[in-house]
């Protein structure tokens, strides 16, 4: 399990993209066993609810992000899991800070 405390890469640019933002929901839903709020993962990830709303659609289309109507809470799929590990793996070789 990912501790929230890994949730936000720290990122030397005023500006996040879409991967680094995506990686980010889904590292902070994938924080704690059974998931998160959305409010708790738009505040851990720094969104607002215009970006929130964009991104849990295409997340959630795309089935990386899993919502649970009976604990109201969002979670990683395995590919959303699957993301993250090839996420980082694909930032050990190319590093963020590479404009």
């Amino acid at each position: 399990m990912l501790s929230a405390s890994a949730t936000i890469p720290q990122i030397g640019k005023k500006y996040r993209n879409k991967l680094q933002i995506a990686n980010s929901i889904l590292k902070a839903a994938g924080s704690t066993t059974g998931g998160l709020s959305k409010t708790k993962i738009m505040y851990i990830s720094f969104l607002s609810y215009a970006q929130v709303k964009e991104y849990f659609t295409f997340l959630l289309e795309n089935k990386l992000l899993n919502y649970s109507d009976e604990t109201e809470k969002y979670a990683p799929t395995e590919m959303g899991f699957n993301f993250i590990k090839q996420y980082e793996q694909l930032t050990e070789v190319v590093p963020e800070s590479v404009s």
